[in-house]
């Protein structure tokens, strides 16, 4: 499968904006830069409609006509904050909380549906660490379908869909990044793989726009989409662009999911989240609290030997509705989620269920300004492939809203931008660099499976780069990441699936690894983020956030205080 620039030369595609990603910060990204008077490209690993992380989106916040009269932007925009452990850049909160209502709004112009009680209002709920009501949920039309997702995310991505099908912006099913394209340390496009063509293809672009997601499939389980691997990532790093807090993810309580009611249980069949000083009765408890009390048991002895404890639904699950609404997304998890497939065949309403904690949104990611513009000239980032916005962890609802903020923002931006730039050729002998690293990785002789390796990866970070790390667990993990990077320099590739398979691994491999980095170095526990060896806050040596960043072929990881004004 050896390529050079002979077999590339027709099959290069030049535009204003390049967006790359199908979620819902890649579409309001090309909303706005098509709606600015740039050409856009939309290019998705995926098919358009069934790619990426918003889907998943559960409810969403913001301090709306529904809002007490003494809730405010700036008493929401401490709890984003205060809730982060203060490592949030200032400016960027500021903008989320103060633009929500804006797209919120817009979303509402542009025919979305909300959730409503019988006298036709919006449903408002008080999530954890919200002072004040503020959490409301999108509604889907009867007719709307895709091939997983949560009610609100496909809502919400469904309105999207149709505003960049009715602006006829371009969107290219099945590409996917492999690596930006930089000279003179400006990004002048990407390298992609067209997985239906099987061959490569270079996007000239003036301006770039990675809205890739998060990198939480080197975790298993997790809550993610499949093809959430990093590629933006990882792209930006190997060219030279900062990132930031990649050492944080945020994970859920259940893999199952869990009502209010229910209880978790050891092994002894005792619940024990007192311990912990938590109660998952209340609604108010946050989500890091309930992970860290059953991470926190199944390290200590108290799970299973696979890892897992018992969750057990049965009462308020007697609410006939209530037991509607679960089994739906139970089963939907059953599908896609190893450990819920545990309990396939059993009925929450009558058995008692296996569970552990699952990887959800990544916290760290692509450093970006206000202006969603990263420290790489012409390259731009938004939604969960950015990082930096709140610090190490956010309250529920939040999500949905930097699609959409910082999706907007980058598109205009970026369209700002590709105004008063031109389209740069790009020199055969640089080209030819980047083919031969692309297919560097294949080896049809003595190359590896990529599954396998795939599952090493998820191994080690399930085993030392979990949801409670130490000194020790980290440096093995560490030692072992490096290790698969050694042993499995090459891959079978015999089309273009596992082509695309082993680009995703090597993106996986180099998440995975700054992950481990980061969390070593981090000497403390702060919002979504555990070390059982320094398990306090210290605001003393660590009111910082981690800056990483490649030096000649080596990342390099530095402390860097929170922008707070």
């Amino acid at each position: 499968m050896e390529q050079n620039i002979s077999n590339i030369s027709d099959s290069y595609v030049d535009i204003d904006v390049l967006v790359i990603g199908g979620g819902g910060a890649a579409c309001r990204a090309a909303i706005e830069a098509h709606d600015q008077g740039s050409s856009v490209l939309m290019i998705v690993k995926g098919n358009f409609g069934n790619s990426g992380c918003t889907l998943y989106v559960g409810t969403s916040a913001a301090v709306g006509p529904w809002a007490s009269p003494e809730d405010s932007n700036d008493i929401s925009l401490q709890d984003l904050l205060s809730y982060g452990g203060y490592l949030g850049n200032r400016k960027l909160a500021k903008t989320l909380v103060y633009e929500t209502m804006d797209r919120v709004s817009e979303l509402d112009s542009w025919g979305i549906e909300f959730a409503r009680d019988n006298s036709g209002d919006i449903i408002v709920n008080q999530s954890a660490e919200h002072t004040f009501p503020r959490n409301f949920a999108f509604k889907p039309k009867p007719s709307s379908s895709h091939e997983y997702g949560s009610a609100p995310g496909i809502a919400l991505m469904d309105v999207l869909i149709d505003q960049v099908n009715s602006r006829k912006i371009h969107v290219a099913d099945q590409i996917a990044l492999i690596d930006l394209i930089c000279v003179d340390g400006k990004v002048l496009g990407a390298i992609c793989l067209d997985i239906q063509k099987n061959r490569l293809t270079v996007f000239r672009s003036k301006a770039t726009v990675l809205a890739t997601g998060t990198y939480s499939q080197i975790f298993s389980p997790t809550t993610v989409s499949v093809g959430e691997t990093g590629d933006g990532q990882a792209a930006a790093f190997r060219a030279g662009t900062e990132l930031i807090d990649m050492e944080c993810s945020q994970f859920v309580a259940s893999t199952t999911s869990h009502v209010i009611g229910g209880r978790f249980l050891n092994t002894k069949g005792e619940t024990f989240v007192e311990k912990y000083d938590t109660n998952f009765v209340s609604p108010s408890i946050a989500k890091e609290s309930q992970v860290y009390a059953i991470a926190k048991e199944i390290k200590d002895g108290g799970g299973t030997e696979r890892g897992t404890v018992y969750l057990d639904l049965r009462e308020p699950l007697q609410n006939e509705s209530l037991a509607k609404a679960f089994i739906s997304h139970f089963q939907q998890r059953i599908r896609f989620d190893p450990i819920s497939a545990m309990n396939k065949g059993l009925d929450p309403r009558f058995d008692i269920l296996e569970t552990c904690p699952a990887a959800h949104t990544t916290i760290g990611g692509i450093r970006i300004n206000h202006e969603c513009a990263t420290n790489t000239p012409g390259l731009y980032a938004a939604g969960s492939v950015a990082g930096g916005i709140y610090g190490l962890a956010r309250p529920e609802g939040y999500t949905s809203m930097i699609t959409l903020v910082f999706g907007r923002r980058a598109g205009l931006f970026a369209a700002e931008y590709s105004k008063q730039s031109r389209l740069q050729k790009i020199d055969a002998k640089l080209l030819n660099t980047y083919i031969k690293k692309a297919t560097s990785i294949i080896d049809n002789e003595k190359g590896s499976g990529v599954s396998e390796i795939k599952s090493k990866i998820r191994n080690t970070l399930s085993e030392f780069g979990w949801v409670i790390k130490d000194k020790e667990g980290l440096s093995k993990g560490i030692k072992q990441i490096r290790r698969i990077r050694e042993k499995y320099p090459s891959f079978k590739v015999t089309n273009s699936r596992d082509w695309l398979n082993a680009l995703e691994l090597c993106n996986m491999l180099l998440t995975a690894e700054l992950l481990l980095l980061g969390s070593l170095k981090r000497k403390e526990s702060r919002g979504a983020f555990f070390r059982d060896d320094y398990p306090s806050q210290d605001n003393l040596n660590w009111m910082h956030n981690i800056i990483y960043k490649q030096v000649d072929g080596k990342p390099i990881l530095t402390k860097h205080k929170p922008i707070t004004n």
